[in-house]
């Protein structure tokens, strides 16, 4: 899932021959449970800004590439 969000802008997960979901790789990223039920899982990055908010740090869950996460935690740690 790490390529896909590092290469893709829009994701269509199909689970036993359908189209599941579709859309930009954040809202299906944003939707892990459906994408569980279809045998995936998200980017490690995003599973970790995931705990990070869960820990009280007021991160944008849907990072999913490691530029993302880091341009994120800059924003919350005020460094440019």
């Amino acid at each position: 899932m790490e390529d896909m969000a590092e290469y893709c802008d829009d994701i269509i997960v199909m689970h036993r021959g359908k189209v599941m979901m579709a859309g930009p790789k954040n809202e299906i990223f944003a939707d892990s449970q459906s994408l569980a039920q279809a045998g995936l899982d998200i980017p490690q990055i995003t599973r970790v800004m995931i705990e990070l908010s869960k820990n009280g740090l007021d991160v944008n869950t849907a990072a999913c590439t490691e530029e993302q996460a880091l341009a994120e935690l800059c924003r919350v740690f005020n460094l440019k």
